[in-house]
């Protein structure tokens, strides 16, 4: 503690001797190195009590686990829990076994289960649609298709850059597979108009071509209008974090 302020020692090992402890270097000031015990008092004590907790009417004690920002929070409780479950067999008599009264990660698991709910709606809504609007199975299966397909492509980048599933990810994701959707339609009517336009010529043309010379008709309105949302996006996100 230093006016008022509180500084946190976090060491990346364990250790059993006090002696230890007080060697842990925490800085270099002109060449030479400064150990814990030169600006602290390193001893064996109790953690000072904060305070008063209460549950059920009867004296708790309050326990508070955060995670790190790089970890992600359903494996931290999965783990937290399962060291409740095994301390909870050693607590001496009179000692009431531990009690989540905050869970944060069934906010999240909340959050995943209602967006894979929306989406199974969603997509039964969109294939309803799509095909009164286009009259064809096939071109609905089709734009059905690309959901599935960039999800797994956006599991693939998270998993390769170690990031996480939570809140604001699947917030995002809700917002592009509208996207994607949108963008498929168009892809896929212009195609399925080309087409019929070329089975009704004297000679037709290679299917492959019609659908490369269709597909490069809206490419551009489409990468455009793509390109737009997401640049309206991220200058909300960067107006919130600075009003933050």
């Amino acid at each position: 503690e230093r006016r008022g302020e509180e500084l946190l020692v976090r060491g990346g090992g364990r250790t059993s001797r006090r002696d230890d402890a007080r060697k842990l270097p925490v800085a270099v000031v002109e060449g030479a190195g400064v150990a814990l015990a030169d600006v602290a008092g390193v001893d064996h004590a109790a953690r000072p009590r904060r305070g008063d907790a209460g549950l059920n009417a009867a004296a708790a004690v309050l326990v508070s686990v955060q995670k790190q920002p790089d970890a992600d929070t359903l494996t931290v409780t999965r783990a937290v829990e399962q060291a409740l479950a095994e301390l909870s067999a050693g607590l001496p008599t009179g000692v009431a076994p531990p009690v989540v009264v905050f869970r944060q990660a069934d906010f999240i698991q909340n959050s995943v289960d209602n967006v894979e709910r929306v989406l199974v709606e969603a997509g039964i809504v969109v294939a309803v649609i799509l095909f009164l609007f286009l009259g064809n199975f096939r071109t609905t299966i089709i734009s059905l298709t690309a959901i599935p397909i960039s999800l797994l492509v956006a599991v693939l980048v998270f998993k390769a850059l170690g990031l996480t599933i939570n809140t604001m990810t699947l917030g995002g994701l809700a917002i592009a597979i509208g996207e994607l959707v949108d963008d498929a339609v168009v892809d896929v009517e212009n195609i399925f108009r080309r087409l019929r336009e070329n089975a009704l010529r004297p000679e037709p043309l290679p299917i492959l071509s019609i659908v490369l010379s269709a597909s490069t008709e809206v490419r551009s309105g489409i990468v455009y209008a793509t390109a737009i949302i997401v640049l309206v996006f991220e200058i909300g996100r960067a107006s919130c974090r600075e009003r933050v």
